[in-house]
């Protein structure tokens, strides 16, 4: 019985060692992906949201990779205004505009 107790608690140790190392990494991911720490750009955007590889952002695609972050309200919102012709697809094109516009109103907000 205390070698079973020995080996439960060795292997919850280990869980919770592999736990904090998953956090630990979350967390440097978190921080380099923070929009606030550099200038938004639309390769980033699209490495990040088109799965499928086909030019254009879908809402669709947008609720995958945020679905449990949190952020889906935000990238929603981002997604509409991307959204130039409103077609549901933000292309390339739009997605450059949208960072344009989103890194002068950036440099703006930090210049007051």
């Amino acid at each position: 019985m205390k070698l079973l107790v020995a080996t439960i608690g060795c292997m919850l140790f280990s869980f919770g060692a592999a736990i904090s190392k998953r956090n630990a990494h979350l967390q440097e991911v978190e921080a380099e992906a923070d929009p606030a720490a550099e200038p938004y750009d639309a390769d980033k955007i699209f490495a990040r949201f088109d799965h499928n590889n086909d030019g254009s952002i879908s809402a669709s695609e947008v609720a995958h990779v945020s679905r449990g972050t949190g952020e889906i309200g935000d990238n929603f919102e981002k997604f509409e205004f991307a959204d130039a012709d409103g077609d549901g697809h933000v292309t390339r094109a739009e997605a450059e505009a949208a960072v344009k516009i989103g890194n002068e109103l950036e440099e703006e907000g930090s210049d007051e």
